[in-house]
């Protein structure tokens, strides 16, 4: 059984890890739609 302190830091974390892969998804997608036109997006 989790101990309410470690789970609440891993809840934590797993938020910002969410948080940081949506950034980075949207960051991803506009990349590769401005290389899209270059021939980069397969």
């Amino acid at each position: 059984m989790l101990d309410w302190s470690s789970y609440e830091i891993s809840l934590g974390l797993l938020k910002m890890a969410i948080l940081n892969n949506i950034g980075i998804c949207e960051t991803f997608n506009k990349a590769r739609s401005q290389f899209s036109g270059r021939g980069f997006g397969k």
